[in-house]
């Protein structure tokens, strides 16, 4: 659905911003876009992320150092910007992503904290002439049956190949969630409850 909601614009040689790409959902995109032939930025929080971006084939920025969306921009081809920005936490970096944008780019707003407001500097974006779009689930039915697909083909090509990070049992499932939110264990690949001992869903 990531790409899906952008056709045409993740293409070769497109320049896509992974904000949290560490996490699974960060980690596909990363593989979904490598795939596509675009140039990849992802940011992540600790040194195990980090090395997770890279391992990827994106090039990596700690999202924990203030001066990091600078360096975002610094490792864009010819300093120009990006895209297509894929946004995990809009509530904190929506406005700060729009001078980050080439000129036509799109956010993605993939996450954001409860309902947190937030307010658009309108006139960063119609210096870039850009666009927000927002994303939650699949879409329409159509789109459904196109993702499935694209899903299907990824992981029978080799293109995606899901990283199972932390993993709990069954009886703790509630606490798998609060690591959803909070992640007290940093952003590391998919959470797996596990339904038996030796199997995880």
């Amino acid at each position: 659905a990531l790409f899906t909601r952008v056709k045409g614009l993740a293409s070769s040689g497109k320049v896509v911003l992974v904000h949290g790409a560490s996490g699974g959902v960060g980690l596909a995109a990363i593989q979904l876009a490598k795939a596509a032939g675009c140039e990849v930025i992802g940011t992540a929080g600790t040194e195990e992320g980090l090395a997770l971006v890279k391992a990827q084939g994106a090039q990596a920025v700690s999202h924990a150092t203030a001066d990091y969306m600078a360096e975002i921009k610094s490792l864009s081809p010819k300093g120009e910007g990006v895209d297509i920005i894929l946004e995990m936490a809009a509530h904190v970096n929506l406005n700060a992503d729009l001078p980050l944008l080439r000129r036509g780019g799109t956010v993605v707003v993939i996450g954001n904290k409860g309902m947190t407001e937030t307010n658009v500097n309108a006139r960063a974006l119609m210096m870039t002439e850009s666009q927000i779009v927002g994303l939650l689930g699949v879409g329409s039915p159509e789109e459904g049956k196109e993702v499935l697909a694209g899903i299907n083909k990824g992981l029978a090509e080799g293109a995606l190949t899901p990283y199972k990070g932390i993993e709990f049992a069954l009886a703790d499932a509630p606490a798998s969630h609060l690591e959803v939110i909070q992640h007290s264990q940093g952003t590391k690949g998919k959470i797996i409850l596990k339904i038996r001992d030796g199997e995880g869903k």
